[in-house]
Formats: structure tokens, C-alpha cells, sequence
């Protein structure tokens, strides 16, 4: 009786909700990041003033996505290293912790994924 999941998820669907959420956030994020560059092409002397390091890690956090749609695990990495690495560049401390749960929610789901997988249960 221990061993049941409190919810009976398929983790084969479960693998995909994941899947859909990397979409969703690589939609969100893509157009965050062209917004973004949009605005420095608009406004040249910014980009002179300063390199915009934040780009460079949300352009890694977005690959972090793609990879994620194939291999789960790398893409896991990368998204957790560089959404680190973005929200610390934007240099909002009080809402940290907030995005930061958000951009890694594909990883709720894979991780229940990995965990059952991990406990003897099928990968279907």
C-alpha cells in the first residue's frame, strides 16, 4: 500500500506534460528574447554602454528548452544552470525565487517521471 502513488498518472503522459510545458515556455521566452533584441537594434548606444549578458543566458536557457524536447535530462541541466544565471543578471532579488519556479516547471514533470522510473516502475 506504501508503494502506491497517491495519484495514478500515466508516466507516459506524464513525460509529455513536461514536453508541452518546454513548448510553452520556449514560446514565452523566444518572444521575450526577440522583444529584447528588438529594443537594443532600436537603441544602439545601450548595447555600447554595456554587453547585454542577460541575453546571452536567456539565449542558453531557450536552447535548454529544445534540448529538453529530446533528451530530458541535458535539457534539464542547462535550463537550471542558465535560468540561475538569468534571473541573477536581471538582479531581482525579491522576485527570485518566483521566476525562478517558473522557469523550471518542466521539470516537476520530468523528475515524477524519473522518480518512478527510478523505483522499478516502466517508463509507460
Amino acid at each position: 500500500m506504501d508503494d502506491e502513488p497517491l495519484f495514478k498518472f500515466n508516466r507516459f503522459k506524464v513525460i509529455w506534460i513536461g514536453r508541452f510545458f518546454c513548448v510553452v515556455m520556449l514560446l514565452l521566452m523566444g518572444a521575450f528574447f526577440i522583444n529584447q533584441v528588438e529594443i537594443f537594434f532600436q537603441q544602439p548606444d545601450l548595447i555600447e554602454n554595456n554587453f547585454p549578458l542577460n541575453l546571452v543566458f536567456q539565449l542558453g536557457m531557450i536552447s535548454g528548452y529544445v534540448v529538453a524536447l529530446k533528451n530530458e535530462k541535458a535539457g534539464s541541466v542547462l535550463i537550471v544552470i542558465f535560468s540561475l544565471m538569468f534571473l541573477w543578471t536581471l538582479g531581482i532579488p525579491k522576485m527570485f525565487l518566483f521566476f525562478f519556479v517558473i522557469l523550471i516547471s518542466p521539470l516537476y514533470f520530468f523528475a515524477y517521471h524519473w522518480f518512478r522510473v527510478s523505483r522499478g516502475g516502466s517508463a509507460e
